[in-house]
């Protein structure tokens, strides 16, 4: 789904920016006037800039300029200097992304403020097609398949951000190179707020990615259970099958997500839906690859939460495997203890 999206996050950007800043920043003038961009020395700043105007358009070899620099950064004061100096607020960087791509990535609410005041665009495309909203919404964390919703809450920032990106005229509905809109990546691990400011601004609820998940899909692969609980009351298709044949539940159920898997069956989920290659959502959860104590405990629980609302641990596949059979094939011992 958007895994890659988790794994290259903020993170990477904040924390591998100044060695690139100051490894390939060109002549030593450039390099030192963007470490002072970034250290917030706005005096130091204001002195090189005035004996050499020059180092406003100054570029590191990854095409960020001393905008891009202050902009995962907390100083205002530098970016406003910047800006009133005459930087270019849409200047992309080797990957097509603009300043305002790089605060609202990194959730600076005062930068963002600032570049749109100064006529940023507010739906710039990188070039694997992201927006800056896109970029506001992208889970801070990396994925971790086997485990509950690992996320910590974003900040009151991303609020913000994403409803100055709105009130500017944003495109709620724009799709990266993965088909994927704002709403999908909110759904990863966004507070309830900010998917409701998505909605209410038009977001398409059944909108389809690249693998024809929905955001339903994706909320359900994340346990983001306040996203299902909003999702399903406004009115999204729980029964919607992806480009596997995969409902919310099987995609739930795939990922160990109990919470998840129990509010769609609560909300009248299929429990023995089939599939593209025949299987119910019990079916997929045994045959998951993955080994390791952790995993095991969630699969118990999937199984307990599908069981205990009726599945059909008969079911087999279309060659006539059972959970059973399946679970002992991939290494569940006590998964297909539990279905016998």
């Amino acid at each position: 789904m958007i895994a890659r999206r988790l794994v290259l996050g903020a993170l990477l950007v904040t924390f591998c920016a100044m060695p690139a800043l100051a490894d390939d920043a060109g002549e030593s003038g450039a390099r030192q006037f963007q470490i002072a961009v970034m250290k917030g020395d706005l005096g130091t700043v204001k002195s090189m800039l005035a004996d050499s105007p020059e180092l406003l358009q100054s570029t590191t070899k990854l095409g960020w300029s001393p905008l891009h620099a202050v902009a995962i950064t907390n100083h205002a004061d530098v970016a406003a200097y910047l800006i009133d100096s005459g930087a270019d607020v849409n200047a992309m960087d080797a990957k097509g992304q603009t300043p305002l791509h790089a605060a609202a990535l990194n959730q600076k609410a005062a930068i963002v403020e600032a570049l749109i005041a100064a006529g940023a665009d507010v739906n710039a495309k990188s070039a694997t097609g992201e927006t800056p909203l896109h970029e506001a919404l992208t889970p801070h964390v990396k994925s971790k398949p086997a485990t509950p919703h690992n996320g910590t809450a974003p900040s009151d920032a991303q609020s913000a951000i994403v409803t100055m990106l709105l009130d500017a005229n944003a495109n709620v509905n724009a799709a990266d190179e993965g088909q994927h809109t704002p709403l999908h990546l909110a759904c990863m691990n966004a507070k309830t707020k900010t998917i409701e400011l998505l909605l209410e601004n038009g977001a398409k609820i059944e909108a389809a990615d690249a693998n024809d998940n929905t955001p339903l899909h994706i909320a359900a692969q994340a346990d983001n259970t306040e996203a299902i609980a909003l999702l399903i009351k406004k009115g999204a298709n729980i029964s919607a099958a992806n480009s596997a044949g995969n409902t919310p539940l099987h995609v739930a159920a795939q990922r160990f997500r109990a919470s998840a898997c129990k509010q769609l069956i609560d909300a009248g989920a299929d429990l023995n839906a089939t599939n593209a290659a025949g299987m119910t959502p019990l079916l997929v959860a045994a045959a998951t690859e993955e080994e390791a104590s952790e995993v095991d405990a969630l699969l118990e629980k999937v199984a307990d939460v599908l069981l205990n609302a009726g599945a059909d641990a008969d079911r087999t596949t279309p060659d006539g495997k059972s959970a059973v059979e399946i679970a002992v094939k991939k290494g569940h011992p006590k998964l297909a203890a539990r279905l016998q």
